[in-house]
């Protein structure tokens, strides 16, 4: 689980062994992450930090390219 997360969800991994996940945080921001080489990392669209949907991290292939929806904070 990532550092301040209060859930975490596993969508897949690559055949390197990264792994991507959804978690959530105590404000209630979804975060798409990324496990790479036994670090951390917040993968966030920019635009989506405040919105209560945030970014998911769904796929990843082995040049680390990260496929995910994000959630816009404001609908125009």
């Amino acid at each position: 689980m990532s550092p301040g997360a209060t859930q975490s969800i596993v969508h897949t991994n690559n055949n390197k062994g990264d792994v991507v996940y959804t978690y959530d945080t105590s404000d209630g921001i979804r975060h798409g992450g990324l496990l790479h080489a036994g670090k951390f990392y917040a993968v966030d669209d920019p635009i989506s930090h405040t919105g209560s949907n945030g970014t998911r991290a769904d796929g990843v292939n082995d040049t680390l390219v990260i496929v995910g929806p994000y959630s816009p904070s404001r609908w125009k």
